[in-house]
């Protein structure tokens, strides 16, 4: 269930939802927010999880590892009990997230390319610390189909990997309905009806 926030300074927008059992905040990108207002999405609204995914995939909703003063709200991992599936479809969507292969976390996820260029993996910020070697460190956020294919054709990751075929997975994923539901109607010309006066009797 994520839910639209907006910072106590007003100087932009986030979102939180439970992800994998921990609360997890999303850094909303000016045309991200601009994108859920004219889906009617208001600040304290919640909303599908399918859509917070379609924003982290077009890159305008994203993690980031970040401490101390830097965090614009101090999230406590025991608000996750507070965050239910209000949405049917949400329970599946969840399944469908690329994680962190070693923490199962999806926070600040990248796509990491190592070995010289023989093995790739999707890791969190804890795991990526602790590998040695890496060539090619991408946030998922950023990571799109042209891109995936040119680290290929240059040999910096592996075609065959498991990580590539979760991230082409994860960028293939259909967009979420909601946007079509709250798409403005086509716009219909009027028609020019003659005077009164030149109607035939």
């Amino acid at each position: 269930m994520p839910v639209l926030h907006q910072y106590r300074d007003e100087s932009g927008h986030f979102i939180k939802a439970c992800i994998q059992g921990a609360v997890a905040t999303f850094q909303l990108s000016k045309p991200g927010f601009e994108e859920l207002a004219k889906a009617d999405i208001a600040v304290g609204s919640v909303f599908p999880l399918s859509v917070l995914i379609d924003l982290i995939r077009e890159g305008k909703a994203f993690t980031a590892r970040r401490t101390g003063a830097e965090k614009p709200e101090t999230t406590r991992f025991h608000e996750a009990e507070q965050f239910s599936f209000d949405f049917p479809e949400d329970a599946e969507t969840e399944r469908h997230l690329p994680v962190c292969e070693q923490t199962g976390s999806f926070d600040d996820l990248h796509l990491i390319g190592y070995a010289g260029g023989r093995r790739a993996a999707l890791l969190g910020p804890d795991a990526r610390e602790r590998l040695t070697g890496i060539t090619v460190s991408l946030p998922l956020h950023l990571v799109t189909r042209p891109l995936l294919d040119q680290l290929v054709a240059s040999q910096h990751l592996p075609d065959e990997a498991q990580a590539l075929a979760i991230a082409r997975s994860w960028l293939d994923q259909a967009r979420s309905s909601i946007w079509n539901i709250h798409r403005p109607p086509p716009r219909q010309e009027s028609l020019a009806l003659p005077d009164e006066a030149e109607l035939p009797l």
